[in-house]
């Protein structure tokens, strides 16, 4: 145990923090001698030895005591005892150690260490811990022990990460590096009754030339995010300026796509509005043309029927004047006779009368061939005026069937001048009638009389 209770002076200097246990007279200081601020922090503190004739002691309550009888540690089921203030005790009794009950902080700086780049840098750590179990590091660890391996654990375990990191990377990993640290020493330390609360990395040093070189180059980053900003905001502002003019463009071209749409619905309408309009011109000149069809059919059929009339009348009164002037001649030559055979004498009556009867009967054959002949001719201006009717007819048959045929072209052309041919040809039909009509009455013969009747019932009866 004599290694454990080597005294030092709490008060030398050096680098860093000094672990270490000191002999102390007066325990009722022992708290403010842990306390104290220096770079050398007393964990442990050794009293005092008591005297042959004292009977009683004074513990302190704000440390851990270790208490000893006979050399021994009491109570074996404690870590530490548990009564404070005035205590009677035999002198065989004593207060072995006083363990710090506070939070110690541990300032282990690092020096020359290399750096996946291979710079050397210095790292200081600042570790804060407290003994949760005093008898355990008392008599199984120790001060001095545990100071060289807390030092040698922190500096194991800094290089070790520093050394995975590259300086430039350094300063921003220190936080990672307090947590790996931390992990690391409980599992290494816990066990002898410390627990590590808090590992921080304060600071870390590059050498004189990097750091210079790491202020440029910080204020080169600086100065590119400055650039890059001015850079991001005038991108920013041409994107909005081309966003803004592919916007105006947009609703311009949307503006004419609108008028473009609304001139070719405009056009659909005047388009539609002309085809209903042709559609009604070629309905009216269809009916038209079928008005005028109908009209020169009647006309056609008034003129052949006249014509027929005419003929018959003709015929009818050559006729009539042939019979009257047959039997004028008849009724002359039999007077003659008669006034011949009164002045002829008895004599020459014979002879008279043969030649009465001869020239009776030469003027019989005379007014017989002239009777023949005036009704040839009167038959013949009839035949005549008849096959002049027909030509007519046929003329005017013709004129309907070109007529017709127009108006089926004109129906082939375009199915909507269709109705109004048909309304023309049934307009010139009913002229026609009315013209038949006007004429007064009229006598057809043969197969016109058929056509025509046909076509009046066709006209007056529809389908």
């Amino acid at each position: 145990m004599a290694q454990y209770m080597t005294e030092i002076d709490y008060t030398q200097g050096g680098k860093g923090t000094r672990l270490c246990q000191i002999k102390v007279s007066d325990m009722s200081k022992a708290a403010a001698i842990f306390s104290e601020g220096s770079n050398v922090k007393p964990l442990v503190l050794v009293p005092k030895g008591r005297s042959s004739f004292s009977f009683m002691m004074n513990v302190p309550s704000d440390v851990y005591v270790l208490m000893q009888k006979n050399g021994k540690h009491v109570p074996e089921e404690s870590p530490h005892w548990e009564q404070y203030g005035l205590v009677f005790k035999p002198p065989w009794w004593r207060v072995a150690y006083l363990v710090t009950r506070q939070a110690v902080t541990y300032d282990a700086p690092v020096a020359a260490v290399p750096t996946k780049d291979n710079i050397p840098v210095e790292v200081d750590i600042t570790l804060v811990f407290s003994i949760s179990d005093p008898h355990k590091f008392v008599y199984d660890l120790g001060v001095l022990r545990f100071d060289a391996y807390l030092k040698a654990a922190t500096d194991e375990s800094i290089r070790m990460l520093v050394r995975d990191v590259y300086h430039y990377d350094l300063l921003d990993m220190k936080g990672e590096f307090g947590h790996k640290m931390l992990d690391s020493l409980n599992d290494k330390f816990e066990p002898m009754g410390i627990r590590f609360t808090t590992v921080l990395v304060p600071n870390v040093k590059l050498p004189g030339g990097l750091v210079s070189m790491r202020e440029n180059i910080t204020g080169l980053k600086k100065s590119r995010e400055i650039k890059q900003r001015d850079h991001d905001f005038m991108i920013k502002k041409l994107e909005d300026d081309s966003a803004l003019a592919v916007q105006r463009i947009t609703q311009e071209n949307s503006e004419q796509m609108m008028a473009i749409e609304a001139s070719i619905e405009q056009a659909k309408i005047e388009r539609n509005q002309r085809q209903a309009d042709l559609e009604v011109d070629s309905q009216d000149k269809m009916l038209e043309a079928q008005e005028n069809l109908k009209v020169a059919e009647i006309n056609a059929e008034a003129s052949f029927n006249q014509a027929i009339l005419k003929a018959e009348k003709v015929k009818n009164t050559e006729i009539s004047q042939a019979e009257k002037k047959a039997y004028v001649d008849k009724s002359e030559a039999k007077f003659a006779a008669q006034r011949s055979l009164t002045a002829v004498r008895v004599g020459e009556m014979a002879r008279t009368v043969l030649a009465a009867e001869q020239y009776k009967t030469e003027a019989l054959h005379a007014t017989d061939a002239q009777c023949r002949e005036e009704e040839l001719k009167t038959a013949t201006r009839a035949q005549q005026a008849e096959l002049s009717a027909q030509a007519k007819f046929t003329e005017a048959e013709l004129t309907i069937q070109s007529t017709l045929l127009a108006g089926e072209a004109e129906a082939k052309a375009a199915d909507a001048f269709k109705a109004r041919r048909q309304h023309e040809i049934d307009i010139q039909k009913m002229e026609i009638q009315g013209a038949f009509a006007a004429s007064g009455r009229i006598m057809i013969k043969g197969n016109n009389a058929e056509k025509f009747m046909n076509s009046m019932c066709q006209m007056l009866i529809p389908e």
